[in-house]
């Protein structure tokens, strides 16, 4: 079973107009490609939120802050199998008062362990080696980082979607860089083609959203099956566009 953990992916960090926007490569391939996929194949996706408001700061400075485009994810609701969490800081085991909630005066941040392993538990459940919790979103480095610690420190072990994570500057040598010194020892990094293969195969594969994905231990663009891409023009239905940035690390 898939269980698809999404963090940070809202328009503050990912659509153009927010506070801390980059363009970044993940974002197109998570809301056409996996986020179809994962409604095809009946995936369960959570996610975890920002509510930066920090009292100590004005608000003009606030990111994130709930009531505003800025703070709204991108994540379909449909798919959602449970309520979002709502964290203060990088950490999700850190919370604040109001967290969410545009009409209440924000609280600062203070730390909440116990209430984000309950929230797991309600919504993912307990650690479950026949259970794949599959991470992706904003940014690798920070929130990413801390959601993967979080996690393992729970009991979990958490594999990461490479194509569907990315650093704050969304340079790709950078986020391959930064992969490398992360993993395996904060979580499982795996790609999107292996991923849509290996769960629910009795799926038609022509109605899953899927293209060619450039392996960066390969000097060649794979098709998903394991097939070379052909040297000419790609097809028009191919929505995994690697000159995007789209699949690449």
């Amino acid at each position: 079973m898939v269980e698809l953990l999404s963090v940070d992916l809202q328009h503050e960090f990912a659509s153009p107009g927010g506070g801390l926007y980059r363009p970044r490569g993940c974002v197109p391939c998570l809301t056409e490609i996996v986020f179809p996929a994962a409604r095809m194949r009946g995936w369960r996706v959570h996610e975890i939120v920002s509510d930066y408001r920090d009292p100590a700061r004005p608000a003009t400075q606030w990111h994130c802050a709930p009531g505003r485009w800025a703070a709204e994810s991108l994540v379909p609701r449909d798919l959602l199998a449970s309520q979002p969490w709502v964290k203060a800081t990088p950490s999700p085991a850190w919370i604040r008062s109001g967290a969410g909630d545009e009409r209440a005066e924000p609280g600062p941040a203070e730390p909440d362990p116990h209430g984000f392993t309950e929230w797991l538990i309600q919504a993912i459940g307990r650690p479950d080696p026949e259970r794949t919790v599959v991470v992706v979103g904003l940014m690798l480095g920070v929130c990413v980082l801390s959601t993967l610690q979080e996690l393992s420190f729970r009991g979990y072990r958490p594999s990461v979607l490479l194509e569907g994570v990315d650093t704050y500057s969304g340079d790709q040598a950078e986020k391959q860089q930064l992969a490398s010194a992360l993993f395996p020892f904060w979580g499982t990094p795996i790609h999107w083609p292996p991923l849509d293969a290996c769960v629910a195969p009795s799926e038609s594969s022509r109605d899953i959203p899927r293209g060619p994905v450039t392996d960066p231990l390969m000097s060649e663009t794979r098709l998903p099956g394991g097939g070379a891409a052909p040297s000419g023009p790609r097809a028009p239905n191919l929505v995994y566009d690697t000159t995007r940035g789209i699949g690449l690390w």
